[in-house]
C-alpha cells in the first residue's frame, strides 16, 4: 500500500494533451501542491463513486480561495452544490424525481421549437458566432423549466456565465462581478417564486414550493435551490454545446457524416463529451481516510480526477485519441458518479441533440469561418468564439410567435374555474391543496368519516371511483385515504379513517387530536384502482375497505349495470358507513358478520362469474389473497389492499443484481436491502411514499429479467405481464433484472 509520499510529483497547470499522456502511462496518480492527482479511468471511477470523497467542500474550496463572503457566499453555501449529508440527500431528493428521463421528455417540444426559432432572422449569416446560439437555448429551457418570460433569457445568461464563468476558473478579476451577479440571481429568484406562489403549476418553481409548503424545504433553501438550478442549467450546458459543434465543423467530414446519417446523433454527442469535456477536472475532499487502488488517502486529503486524462485512457477505452462513432457507449467522468451523479445531464443531451438537429435541417452546408477560439484551464475548457458561415439556408424560417407549446404557465396565465377562482394548470393528481376539515362524525365503531373542503371555498379537482388523496395532518404526517363521498359534489371530499391499534401515527392522531377548522394539505386525487365497464359487478369490501368499493357501487348502480355487493365485518357496529349504505338497493347488498355467522365460504363471498363480469375487492390482506382461489378467473379480479402484504414482504429475501439502463448503473441489492434503497444508495433519486408496496409510486419498467412481486398494487396478470415493478418491497426471481432507471 502506497501513500501520498510514494507517489511523483506534478506542477503547474495539468492541461496539455501530451503531458496528460504521458503522466497517465507513468501512473494513475500523482502528487501535486495541492494534493493528489488521478489520471485513469477506473480510479477516475472509484474517486467519484466513493462516499467518502465529498463534493460539497470543492465548491467552499473555489469560494474561499475567491474570497466571496457575506451574503453571496451565505446563498451559494445553502445550495445543493455545497451540502453534504442528509441536507444534500434532501435536496437532492426535492428535484430528483423531476429530472428522471420520462419528465425530462416532456420538454423536448419547448427545447426543439426554441432550437428553431433562434435561427430566424439572423443578421449577418455568412459570419454568425455560434456560441450565442449555444447560450440562448439552455437559457430559454431555464426559462420554461421555471416557467419566467423569455425575454429574461438575456439577464439569465450574463448571470450563468458571471458566476459559474467566475468560480469554476476561480478568477480573482471577476470576484466583485461574481458577487453581484449571486445578489442579482437571488433578488429574481425572490421575486419570481413570490410571483408563482399565488399561481402554481406543474414548472420546478411551483414543484419546489409545494415542497417548502410541505416542510421539506426551508424559505432560504428554496431560494438557494432555485439559485442552484440557475447556475446548473445554463453555463455547463452551452459550453459543451459549443464543443459538439466545434468538433464536427472543424472536421467537416463529420459533419458531413451526420447530415449523412442523423442516427449518429447520439455517438457523436458521447464522443465529443470524452474528447472535448466541458469539466477538464473534478474534485473531491477526503472527509476520512480512504483507500482507492492501492493508495492510501489521509482524512482532510483534496483529490482532484483529470476528466481529459482519464477519457483518454486506454485501458478504458480502445484506440482513445481516435473520435469514432462506433465506440461502446461507457460513462464518462465528467457527469460524476454515485451520490453526485449530474442530475441534469439527461437534459444536456437532449438540448444538444434538439441544437444540432435544427442547424443541420436548415443550415446543412455551415462551416467555419474562422477558428474555434478555446480557452483551457485546469478545472474547465470554454469556447470563446465560434464563427461560422451558415451556408445557404433550406427550410423556411419558424415564426417567433410560435413560442413552445410545452413551456409552463408563465406568471401572468391562468385558467378560468367554473366558480370564478384562477389556477394554473396542474397535472392530474399532482395538485396540492390548502384544505380545512369541515366535518368529523363517526363512521361506525372505530371509524371516523372526515369531511374535507378547500380552505379558500374553492372546488376540489374531480375523481373517478377508486381515487384516492394524500393528506398531510397537522402533525406533519401524510396518509393516503380513498374517496368515499358523492362524485357529483365538487365542494367537498369525505373519507373514513378506521382507528389501528397499532397506529404508527396517522389514526390516532385522526380519532384523538383533529378537529373541525385544522389545517390539512391534500394532494390528488389520483386512481390506482380504476373502476372499468363491465357488464356485471361483484363488489367485495371487508372492513374500513369499504371506503373504496362504495363510491363504485354508486356508479355500477348509476350506469345500471348488474351488481352485488358483500360487506364482511367482525360485528355489525364495525360495518363502517353504514347509513351510505342504507340508500343502496337492499337486495342487492349483503352485510355480512363473522362474530355472529362465522366465516362464509369463498364461494359466498366472490358469488358466481359470469362472461365480461368484474370482481371488485378491497380489504385485509388474508382476504384478499383468498379471491384468487375462488373460480373467478384471474383477470376478471381488480383488487387493492389497505394494508401490505406482510406474508409477500417478509418472505425469505436472497441478494441479486440490477442493472440500470438510464443511469447506466450496475449495483448489487443483498439480502437486507430493497431496490430502492440501493438506487438511493447509489445517489439517484426515485419517486416512493410508502415504502410498503401499497401506493404504487415507484412502479419501475421492467427491461429484462423476472420479478418477484411483494407489492400489494399488481393484479395477477399484470405480475405475469412483468412489465412493471414496485421496487420498495418487490425483488427478482432471476439472478439480474434491468430497470429503466
Amino acid at each position: 500500500m502506497r501513500t501520498l509520499n510514494d507517489l511523483n510529483t506534478v506542477t503547474g497547470e495539468l492541461v496539455d494533451e501530451g503531458q496528460l499522456d504521458e503522466l497517465r502511462e507513468t501512473d494513475w496518480a500523482a502528487r501535486s501542491e495541492r494534493g493528489v492527482e488521478v489520471f485513469r479511468y477506473d480510479q477516475g471511477m472509484q474517486v467519484l463513486d466513493h462516499p467518502d470523497l465529498l463534493k460539497g467542500p470543492s465548491f467552499q474550496y473555489r469560494l474561499d480561495a475567491l474570497g466571496i463572503q457575506g451574503e453571496a457566499r451565505r446563498y451559494v453555501d445553502m445550495g445543493i452544490t455545497n451540502t453534504e449529508g442528509e441536507q444534500r440527500r434532501q435536496m437532492r431528493a426535492s428535484m430528483g424525481a423531476l429530472f428522471r428521463p420520462a419528465q425530462i421528455a416532456k420538454l423536448r417540444d419547448a427545447i426543439r421549437t426554441s432550437a428553431r426559432v433562434l435561427l430566424d432572422g439572423i443578421e449577418a449569416p455568412d459570419d454568425f458566432d455560434l456560441m450565442d446560439y449555444c447560450w440562448n437555448i439552455p437559457a430559454r429551457t431555464y426559462c420554461d423549466l421555471v416557467s419566467v418570460p423569455y425575454e429574461k433569457k438575456d439577464m439569465v445568461i450574463r448571470v450563468a456565465d458571471s458566476i459559474l464563468g467566475t468560480l469554476l476558473k476561480v478568477d480573482h478579476s471577476r470576484r466583485e462581478e461574481a458577487e453581484a451577479a449571486i445578489l442579482e440571481s437571488v433578488d429574481v429568484v425572490r421575486e419570481h417564486l413570490d410571483l408563482r406562489r399565488g399561481n402554481l403549476g406543474d414548472d420546478f418553481t411551483s414543484v419546489m414550493i409545494r415542497q417548502q409548503m410541505d416542510g421539506l424545504l426551508t424559505e432560504d433553501q428554496l431560494v438557494a435551490q432555485s439559485f442552484a438550478l440557475l447556475q446548473a442549467s445554463v453555463d455547463n450546458t452551452a459550453h459543451q454545446m459549443s464543443h459538439a459543434f466545434g468538433n464536427l465543423l472543424q472536421n467537416p467530414d463529420r459533419w458531413q457524416a451526420f447530415i449523412d446519417d442523423r442516427s449518429l446523433r447520439g455517438p457523436i454527442i458521447e464522443e465529443t463529451i470524452r474528447l472535448f469535456p466541458r469539466f477538464g477536472t473534478i474534485f473531491r475532499l477526503a472527509a476520512r481516510d480512504t483507500v482507492i487502488d492501492d493508495l492510501e488517502i489521509s482524512e482532510g486529503t483534496w483529490v482532484f480526477v483529470s476528466v481529459r486524462a482519464g477519457q483518454r485512457d486506454a485501458e478504458a477505452f480502445e484506440d482513445p485519441a481516435v473520435y469514432t462513432t462506433d465506440r461502446k457507449k461507457k460513462r464518462p467522468l465528467m457527469f460524476g458518479a454515485g451520490p453526485y451523479n449530474c442530475l441534469g445531464q439527461n437534459l444536456a443531451r437532449m438540448e444538444i441533440e434538439e441544437a444540432l438537429d435544427a442547424v443541420a435541417d436548415r443550415f446543412p452546408d455551415i462551416r467555419l469561418s474562422g477558428k474555434w477560439e478555446r480557452n483551457h484551464h485546469n478545472a474547465v475548457s470554454e469556447t470563446r468564439r465560434l464563427h461560422v458561415d451558415l451556408g445557404q439556408e433550406v427550410v423556411p424560417p419558424v415564426a417567433e410567435a410560435a413560442e413552445p407549446e410545452a413551456s409552463s404557465v408563465s406568471a401572468t396565465e391562468y385558467s378560468e374555474s367554473e366558480s370564478g377562482h384562477r389556477a394554473a394548470s396542474v397535472p392530474p393528481g399532482e395538485q396540492v391543496i390548502t384544505g380545512v376539515i369541515h366535518g368529523l362524525v363517526s363512521a361506525g365503531r372505530d371509524s371516523m368519516s372526515l369531511e374535507l373542503r378547500a380552505a379558500d371555498g374553492s372546488p376540489l379537482p374531480e375523481w373517478e371511483p377508486g381515487s384516492h388523496i394524500d393528506v398531510t395532518l397537522p402533525n406533519g404526517e401524510m396518509r393516503q385515504y380513498s374517496l368515499c363521498g358523492s362524485l357529483e359534489d365538487r365542494r367537498s371530499y369525505r373519507v373514513a379513517v378506521l382507528h389501528e391499534e397499532e397506529s404508527s401515527g396517522g389514526s390516532s392522531y385522526v380519532h384523538e387530536e383533529l378537529r373541525v377548522g385544522d389545517r390539512v394539505e391534500i394532494q390528488g386525487p389520483r386512481n390506482n384502482f380504476v373502476f372499468e365497464p363491465a357488464p356485471t359487478y361483484r363488489f367485495v369490501a371487508g372492513g374500513i375497505g369499504i371506503t373504496a368499493i362504495l363510491p363504485m357501487a354508486r356508479e355500477a348502480a348509476r350506469q345500471g349495470a348488474d351488481w352485488s355487493l358483500i360487506y364482511l365485518a367482525r360485528n355489525a357496529e364495525r360495518h363502517a358507513l353504514h347509513d351510505e349504505l342504507m340508500e343502496l338497493p337492499g337486495y342487492r347488498l349483503e352485510l355480512m358478520t363473522t362474530e355472529k355467522n362465522g366465516r362464509p365460504s369463498l364461494q359466498q363471498v366472490t358469488g358466481k362469474h359470469s362472461d365480461g363480469a368484474l370482481l371488485y375487492a378491497c380489504g385485509p390482506t388474508e382476504l384478499m389473497n383468498a379471491l384468487y382461489e375462488s373460480d373467478w378467473p384471474e383477470d376478471a379480479i381488480r383488487i387493492e389492499r389497505f394494508a401490505p402484504d406482510t406474508e409477500a414482504i417478509n418472505a425469505p429475501k436472497e441478494a441479486f443484481r440490477v442493472n440500470l439502463t438510464e443511469s447506466e448503473m450496475a449495483l448489487n441489492v443483498p439480502e437486507d436491502k430493497s431496490i430502492l434503497d440501493v438506487v438511493e444508495d447509489a445517489g439517484i433519486d426515485w419517486p416512493y411514499s410508502c415504502r410498503e408496496g401499497t401506493c404504487g409510486s415507484c412502479e419501475t419498467h421492467i427491461l429484462r429479467g423476472t420479478a418477484d412481486h411483494r407489492d400489494a398494487v399488481l393484479t395477477p396478470s399484470e405480475r405475469k405481464e412483468n412489465e412493471y415493478m414496485m421496487i420498495c418491497v418487490s425483488r427478482a426471481q432471476t439472478d439480474e433484472l434491468d430497470l429503466e432507471i
